[in-house]
C-alpha cells in the first residue's frame, strides 16, 4: 500500500496502537519526517524498525533512530558498478595475451566472477559500446582467421571516472 507521507504516518500510528503482535516494521523511506513514528515505534512500543532507503538519499536523522538501516544503491550506481566490472576484466585481459576477449566470452567472464547474470552484464556491456568506451577490433588468432575482440577506449573511461592509470 503506497500513502502519502501524511497518510503513512498516521496508518503506522494506528496500527501500531491496535496490532501488539507485530514485532518488526519495515519501512520504505528516506524521509526525515519519519523519524518522530520510528522513535516512537522504538522506544515506546519496543519494536523493531528496519528503514530501506536510497543511498545518499536518506535522512541521517531517520538513519540514526531506526534499529537497522539497508541502503539501496541509486540506478545510477547500479549501472556504474557494472560498468567497473567489465573494465576491471578487460584490464585484466589487456594484461594476458592468450585470453580472447569476444563479447560472448566478456559477458560469461564477468558474470561468473560477480556472480551476477549474464543478461545484465550483456545489456552493460552493449550501452558501453554504443557510448564508445569500448569498441570492437579485428583479432588475427590464426595465420588466415580474424575473430571481433571487445577493446577499451582508454581515454573515455578515463574521462568517464571508469579508469585511473
Amino acid at each position: 500500500m503506497v500513502l502519502s507521507p501524511v497518510r503513512a504516518l498516521d496508518h503506522i500510528y494506528q496500527v501500531s496502537a491496535e496490532d501488539h503482535e507485530v514485532g518488526t516494521y519495515i519501512i520504505f523511506t528516506g524521509d526525515g519526517h519519519f523519524q518522530s513514528v520510528v522513535k516512537y515505534l522504538i522506544q515506546k512500543l519496543g519494536k523493531k524498525v528496519i528503514i530501506y532507503g536510497v543511498t545518499n538519499a536518506t535522512s541521517n536523522r531517520l538513519k540514526d533512530v531506526a534499529t537497522e538501516v539497508c541502503e539501496i544503491p541509486a540506478p545510477e550506481e547500479v549501472i556504474h558498478s557494472r560498468y567497473q566490472m567489465i573494465v576491471d576484466n578487460l584490464a585484466y585481459v589487456f594484461d594476458h595475451e592468450n585470453i580472447i576477449p569476444s563479447f560472448k566470452s566478456t559477458v560469461a567472464a564477468v558474470a561468473r566472477r560477480n556472480e551476477m547474470p549474464e543478461d545484465e552484464v550483456a545489456i552493460a556491456l552493449q550501452e558501453m559500446l554504443e557510448k564508445g568506451l569500448l569498441y570492437r577490433k579485428e583479432r588475427r588468432v590464426e595465420f588466415n582467421r580474424t575473430v571481433k575482440v571487445l577493446a577499451a577506449n582508454w581515454d573515455a573511461l578515463i574521462d568517464a571516472g571508469l579508469w585511473q592509470p
